[in-house]
């Protein structure tokens, strides 16, 4: 019998997906980390008299990722009937059946883990959706006691606050559950700043941005030097400036999980652009196994891969330029 203490032991011996508990906040780990974040805000305050001392905190929540467990009144404020699972609810035309990844909820829904195919269906689906729209309301909640606080000492003028997740999230688009892919909805991510210059608040642009640019942009926004090692780009300009150009392009990279079912690849890189995603598969020795092509002007809901048509080779060309350069550059 397998060790349940082992990493792929654990994942066949999980909880619920999603759970509802009749209790306050602070009972689960996104309320006792707002406490916690609060405490050290109070006690910064007071130690530095006038409250003006620089100060880092990054505080994490975890609500937001399978499983969806939230105080019950979170999930009262949503009727599950009147829930509607995404329109693009079918796996993209002309892909591979490994493209898609292994479905996250196959952990708490069964006994195995991700080694058998799992999907879940209808009244699953609006199961998770119910439980994740309540861990966002719950999340919200945590944020707001955060920069009401914030408010409260005087230091919400002063400060500059970065909302953002670490990936991206499939609640039912193409029927699936998860993040084990490089389609769009895995990789787009929220991100809205708050700056204290009244000239950039309320502003909402469109713009190309990457994870390695929050570094730098907070770098600049604190008159703090930009280490010379980093990847990313300041986006203060964007803020300063909606009308200037941004990024062309952003990338992605993946590699199979340890406990992935299918290891259909070796790596895989990704580029976007405007209008296309490009996404290669390469096998162990940089060879091209596969690609997928999707056209977001003409196909906003990603239901078609359009790589093998002869149409695409030049667009393919172009993109597979620019992320081999990419790739080049960057070691």
């Amino acid at each position: 019998m397998e060790d349940i203490l082992t990493p792929s032991g654990l994942r066949k011996a999980k909880g619920p997906a999603a759970e509802a508990g009749n209790v306050d906040d602070n009972v689960y780990f996104d309320g006792q980390t707002t406490d916690r974040a609060l405490r050290y805000l109070k006690d910064m305050t007071i130690d530095s008299l006038k409250g003006d001392t620089p100060f880092f905190l990054a505080v994490g929540y975890t609500a937001g990722h399978i499983p969806w467990n939230s105080p019950k009144k979170y999930w009262d404020l949503y009727s599950r009937d009147l829930l509607k699972l995404p329109e693009n609810n079918r796996v993209p035309a002309n892909t591979y059946s490994w493209s898609m990844g292994d479905s996250e909820p196959a952990q708490y829904y069964t006994q195995h883990g991700y080694e058998e195919p799992w999907a879940a269906n209808h009244e699953q689906s609006l199961e998770l959706m119910h439980g994740y729209y309540a861990a966002i309301s719950y999340i919200d909640t945590m944020i707001g006691r955060l920069i009401a606080a914030l408010k409260y000492l005087r230091l919400y003028k002063n400060t500059v606050i970065v909302l953002v997740s670490d990936h991206g999230f499939h609640t039912g688009e193409h029927s699936y559950w998860g993040k084990h892919n490089l389609w769009d909805t895995s990789l787009k991510v929220p991100l809205i700043i708050h700056t204290p210059d009244p000239a950039m608040q309320g502003l909402k642009e469109n713009h190309f941005t990457e994870h390695v640019d929050i570094f730098p942009t907070l770098c600049e926004m604190a008159d703090i030097p930009i280490p010379a090692y980093l990847q990313g780009k300041s986006m203060l300009p964007l803020l300063q400036n909606p009308d200037i150009s941004g990024k062309q392009a952003v990338f992605a990279h993946r590699k199979h999980q340890w406990h992935d079912r299918i290891k259909a690849y070796a790596v895989a890189h990704s580029v976007r652009t405007e209008k296309y995603r490009y996404t290669v598969y390469l096998d162990k020795t940089k060879h091209v196994i596969a690609e997928e092509l999707f056209d977001y002007e003409n196909d906003p809901g990603e239901l078609t891969n359009i790589a093998s048509q002869e149409e695409s080779r030049e667009i393919i060309e172009k993109l597979h330029r620019i992320l081999n350069a990419y790739l080049v550059e960057n070691g």
